[in-house]
């Protein structure tokens, strides 16, 4: 049965119901709420809103991928510290520029919303980007005083992260920085350094100890070492929020992690090269 709308173009709403049925099925969920506001301090009411355990997930038909009162209240949307997740689904048929087109798609990405193409003719849904929650939204690093090397495979984590993984997107800056510091701690070794250390490269060795013992040599500048130490990335995490304010914390942490690593990372060049020592990764 057909929803009944009250703020939704009457153009939209056989493109809304294709939406609905299809994250319905996607994600295994009932009947959403219609058009009501997911918090007093968003003026924005989505078409479609599901109340999850562990996230808000909404749903807001448009004739554009990127709508201006998803980009307008997108500040209050992330002010309100909830993890709303957003799907904006547009006619596979619009009527906008290619260049607006993938401007829109750009945009939305960088954001970290979802958008998905719905064909009337053929009755049939495809969710092409799922988005990520707006407490994980990144919107903007800028990679340009990374160092070369290194920079794509920091943009690969950026796009793991904001393609949904965030836990992976950490994790893979977690092993960029285990493989800098196992570069660092051969080349000391080579110099005579390091010479209460077990670490033998090529195999196995605690990554906190040995940056433990790169920090008890002053092996490169100790702030940046600490850095590296504090840095946590949940690599054998066996969390499992169980409601809104657990994930809350966890996306929170996530995010930190996240840019903190970035900028260590942009970091550790100069902090190698100012001991004399080559940074390889």
């Amino acid at each position: 049965m057909p929803s009944t709308y009250l703020i939704l173009d009457p153009d939209l709403h056989e493109i809304a119901e294709y939406a609905m049925k299809e994250i319905m099925s996607r994600y295994n969920l009932r009947n959403p709420l219609i058009e009501q506001a997911i918090n007093p301090n968003i003026s924005w009411r989505p078409t479609f809103l599901w109340k999850k355990p562990t996230e808000y997930l909404a749903c807001e038909p448009a004739f554009k991928p990127l709508p201006p009162i998803i980009n307008s209240n997108f500040m209050d949307i992330q002010s309100s510290g909830l993890p709303i997740r957003i799907i904006v689904a547009y006619p596979h048929d619009n009527s906008i520029s290619i260049t607006e087109f993938q401007k829109d798609l750009r945009k939305a990405k960088q954001h970290g919303i979802g958008y998905m193409s719905v064909d009337a003719t053929t009755k049939k849904a495809n969710i092409e980007y799922k988005g990520v929650s707006s407490i994980l939204s990144i919107p903007a690093i800028d990679f340009s005083q990374i160092k070369s090397g290194l920079r794509p495979k920091v943009i690969d984590a950026y796009d793991m992260y904001m393609s949904g993984d965030p836990k992976h997107g950490v994790q893979e800056l977690g092993q960029l920085m285990e493989k800098c510091m196992t570069v660092l701690a051969t080349q000391a070794i080579g110099r005579g350094k390091l010479r209460n250390s077990n670490y033998v490269p090529g195999r196995f060795y605690k990554l906190t100890k040995l940056i433990d013992e790169l920090l008890n040599e002053k092996i490169i500048d100790l702030g940046i070492l600490g850095n590296c130490r504090g840095f946590v990335y949940p690599r054998n995490s066996t969390s499992h929020p169980q409601d809104i304010a657990s994930i809350k914390k966890i996306e929170r942490k996530l995010k930190e992690n996240f840019i903190k690593g970035v900028s260590i990372l942009e970091e550790l060049p100069a902090a190698f090269k100012q001991k004399g020592y080559n940074f390889r990764i």
